[in-house]
């Protein structure tokens, strides 16, 4: 996810700009002393909800830890992307975001958690401007993804949806709830893909751009593509 038009100088600037915020969420999750080594540096645009070593984990071993080894709000994607420059990095305070290493996020995108949802993140995880991971129930991403601009995945509804029958102030029971999600290792989104509640995706699988996945697709090696997503090709594998 390269920042085009970026001199040495504006970096720098970037840097100095994003410490405050950075070292916050660093020694909230990791505490003082791993903390200092900015593991976590957010762009001064992110927004922070809920973020602490109670809803933030990291399986990482400790000699693996490094300076920016988890970046939210940085990088502008492919030449030409135009993307909010604000980010969103947060949870309800009962929900838990889990990273197993590094990862990379661009400008304008967001990691939410609520409602107890369980958003897991694999090594290598990067996606460019405008992503959108909303987890309400469980959303697992395998190693080495990566996601093109604008792509949406969600694992619930939203809202809730109830019978038209019943008063809306007193159900509790939901006619159709959030659903996992689950994504497998090397895999690649176009832009603009939608993943919604109870979609798999296999390893090593593309989906193509503006596609809309809703079901299984468990096979790996695929290219997944429509709307609705189908497979149109097996025996395929990408690189970056």
């Amino acid at each position: 996810m390269r920042a085009y038009n970026t001199t040495p100088v504006a970096l720098a600037v970037k840097a100095v700009a994003a410490l405050p915020k950075s070292l916050s969420v660093s020694i909230r999750v990791f505490g003082l002393r791993k903390g200092l080594r900015l593991p976590i540096i957010v762009s001064p645009f992110t927004i922070i909800r809920n973020i602490d070593a109670s809803t933030v984990q990291c399986d990482i071993p400790s000699e693996q830890v490094r300076t920016g080894m988890i970046r939210i709000g940085f990088g502008n994607g492919p030449e030409g992307i135009l993307a909010s420059r604000q980010s969103y990095f947060g949870t309800d305070g009962k929900s838990r975001i889990v990273f197993k290493g590094s990862c990379s996020f661009s400008r304008g995108c967001t990691l939410k958690a609520v409602h107890g949802g369980v958003l897991t993140l694999g090594r290598g995880v990067e996606c460019n401007p405008g992503t959108y991971l909303l987890c309400a129930n469980s959303i697992t991403i395998g190693d080495d993804f990566l996601s093109g601009w604008d792509c949406v995945i969600k694992d619930n509804d939203g809202h809730p949806v109830v019978d038209a029958d019943v008063d809306l102030d007193t159900v509790h029971e939901l006619v159709d709830e959030g659903k996992p999600i689950i994504i497998g290792d090397h895999v690649w989104f176009g832009a603009k893909v939608v993943v919604l509640k109870g979609a798999r995706i296999g390893s090593n699988s593309i989906v193509g751009w503006g596609s809309l996945v809703t079901k299984q697709f468990e096979g790996e090696h695929q290219i997944i593509a429509g709307f609705p997503a189908k497979i149109i090709r097996g025996n395929a594998n990408w690189k970056h």
